[in-house]
Parts: structure tokens; sequence; C-alpha cells
């Protein structure tokens, strides 16, 4: 399932604010290291975008909710090709 999928440039821009020139040859180039640590930033800004979600619709909830998040797998979530 392509929603699956996140673009690196895409990836990038989100965690760093700063926009890619996609027209640059090097533009999508990136290492394994630096690569997997965009995909943590990547999943961890949007946990806790998701999160912040969550708990203002729950607010009597939240100890409850919270640990739902907790336990939330985010496994299946491919990030950044």
């Amino acid at each position: 399932d392509s929603s699956h999928f996140v673009r690196i440039n895409d990836c990038y821009e989100e965690v760093t604010s700063f926009l890619i020139a996609t027209e640059e040859e090097d533009a999508t180039k990136i290492c394994s290291n630096c690569l997997a640590d965009l995909k943590f930033c990547f999943l961890f800004k949007r946990k806790c975008i998701d999160s912040a979600k969550v708990l203002e619709e729950n607010p009597d909830d939240q100890q409850e909710t919270i640990g739902k998040l907790l336990t939330k797998d985010t496994s299946n979530f491919r990030t950044c090709y």
C-alpha cells in the first residue's frame, strides 16, 4: 500500500523545515546512517503530533489515552523511499 510511503525530500522538509531543490542531481542521495536518523525523527514527530491530537480530543481520559498511545504499533509504517 503506497499510502504508507513518504518521499525522502518530504520527510526531510517535514523534520527540518528546509526545502530541497529537486532539480539538483544529489537532492535524493542520503547515506544509510542519515536515512535511519531521518526515519526516526520523522516517526517521532508524527507520533508527537498524533499524540497531541488524541490528548486534545480526550482531556478527561488522559491517563488511559497515554497508555494506549505508548503501546501503539508503528512498525508497519514504512517511510522514506
